[in-house]
């Protein structure tokens, strides 16, 4: 009998289990209704099914379900990894977003290992260092996972009381040589939530080399790793790294990753599948109750502004400043008096009708962010937004969008835009010299005065590489949910007045 096995995985599905965006409800390949009918066609006994992480926060479901049954109810995801039968599930960054007591329930209810092996909670592991998995067919493999260490640098404290991460690729290294020390196997996999930090073809940087993702250094360096199966970065990859076979999906379970491997040839390979299917049935009576509410839930009307701040174009939303960016500034000055405010608007940001309604507010402002206020010097004002300035680029005589933020990942979120100030980016000049004019109320800004600034926790945390902010004081923590404000505002202002300046001005 041949020794091959299959593993079926996903990764950063991010709470969607229905087969359509919120913004529309348009049927697509989609969600984990689609994925389990995938599944069961592919599913035989030397097959087993991996999650990787990001699984229980992301969608209007499971946001809807976190602000009204927390702590109440099975969530819904933890549902869905138990009647999909997976075998194994790692955790992901997002994972910590709801608190430690919702992780630890998730991970009781679900009924799946959880082979995470760098994380501690109150000093004890939450998992065994590897697991092993026989196989029907006499296949015999290890398994273990590791999640990206830089969660506390996104993470708000109270969420991460008692938790201990270990780096992420010592861990895997360390586990992987145990691995071969202790055991008789005939493949090592590791399930990492994390990514790549550089071509996997050429081994040429492709971001800063912060330790976030550690991809390419654990298939170059560590020997042993026969499999990789990532996440994190969202990226749609199925290829050798080096010596080890890897995969990545894109999230919201819009793919999946079957990986096939011999034993015998000590070779595999990679499909990237779509759920481009009909739904299961089960899986979408399971949350049918809870849909229904969310649905009812999401079109009930908040307020109305004096115009519709739909994104028609969203390069020109960022390359001036759009309204509805002023208007998510307003809603932060709302909760806080600072100097100044900073928003992005994400990588598939809808906007809103003028008539608001929930499903505009979760369709735009997608992330689970709460605020901080950070002092911060003039100088570091300047800094900050020099690496906002790194957003654009010059293509002849046009201004675009600099290719880093488009690939590996697109990560138009972390371009912000400042109220509170009027500056002038000229995006000619060298990075780190772009920045030609800063004035408030007319004076140009002191660069040896103390400001404060309005930032989600995850900009506050230095994340998308905002290293110049992470080590300032932070002044208030607003522990509220964007959404959450964003929400009470309209509902608080019914009659919206966007008071919307063009106070960012970008040339070449």
């Amino acid at each position: 009998m041949s020794k091959k096995f299959t593993i079926l995985a996903t990764s950063d599905v991010h709470g969607y289990v229905e087969p359509y965006l919120y913004s529309d409800q348009k049927d697509i390949a989609i969600g984990l209704a689609k994925v389990n009918t995938l599944f069961k066609q592919l599913k035989d006994e030397n097959t087993i099914l991996i999650d990787n992480g990001d699984c229980i926060q992301g969608s209007p479901q499971t946001f809807y379900f976190n602000l009204n049954y927390k702590g109440k109810e099975i969530h819904p995801m933890s549902k869905m990894l138990k009647l999909m039968n997976y075998d194994y599930m790692n955790l992901g960054n997002h994972d910590f977003n709801e608190s430690i007591p919702v992780l630890k329930r998730h991970m009781e209810e679900c009924g799946v290992s959880c082979i995470c092996c760098n994380i501690k909670m109150d000093g004890q592991p939450i998992s065994k260092p590897y697991e092993i998995h026989e196989f029907p067919n006499g296949a015999r493999i290890a398994l273990f996972g590791v999640v990206t260490q830089h969660i506390p640098y996104w993470e708000k404290a109270e969420n991460l009381v008692g938790v201990e991460i270990e780096d992420a690729y010592d861990c895997a290294k360390r586990t992987v040589e145990m691995i071969r020390t202790n055991e008789e196997v005939d493949a090592v996999v590791g399930v990492y939530h994390g990514g790549f930090e550089k071509d996997l073809d050429t081994g040429v940087n492709t971001e800063n080399q912060t330790g976030e993702n550690w991809g390419y250094r654990m298939c170059s360096t560590i020997e042993g790793l026969d499999i990789l199966i990532t996440g994190h970065q969202h990226r749609s990859l199925g290829q050798y790294c080096c010596n080890t076979l890897v995969s990545q999906t894109a999230n919201n379970a819009k793919e999946i990753a079957k990986l096939v491997y011999d034993c015998e040839t000590k070779k595999g390979y990679v499909e990237l599948l779509k759920p481009d299917c009909e739904p299961d049935v089960e899986i979408m009576d399971a949350v049918k109750e809870l849909e229904a509410e969310v649905q009812t839930w999401l079109d009930k009307p908040l307020g109305e502004t004096e115009m519709d701040l739909l994104i028609k174009d969203r390069f020109d939303a960022r390359l001036h400043k759009h309204p509805i960016v002023s208007f998510m500034n307003q809603v932060q000055f709302a909760q806080y008096d600072a100097d100044f405010s900073a928003v992005a608007l994400f990588n598939d940001a809808v906007g809103f009708e003028k008539q608001i309604t929930m499903r505009d507010i979760v369709s735009t402002y997608v992330y689970a962010n709460t605020l901080s206020v950070i002092k911060m010097s003039g100088h570091t004002v300047k800094a900050f937004l020099e690496k906002c300035a790194e957003y654009f680029t010059v293509d002849g005589d046009k201004i675009v969008v600099n290719p880093r933020f488009e690939a590996p990942k697109p990560a138009h979120y972390n371009y912000d835009m400042v109220d509170g100030l009027e500056y002038t980016i000229k995006v000619s000049n060298p990075e780190g010299s772009r920045v030609i004019s800063m004035t408030r109320n007319g004076e140009p800004l002191d660069l040896d005065k103390d400001y404060t600034i309005l930032l989600s926790n995850y900009r506050a945390g230095g994340g998308g590489e905002f290293d110049m902010v992470k080590d300032g004081e932070v002044v208030k923590d607003i522990q509220k949910d964007m959404v959450e404000c964003i929400a009470d505002y309209i509902l608080a202002n019914p009659n919206i007045q966007i008071g919307h300046k063009d106070n960012i001005t970008v040339i070449i």
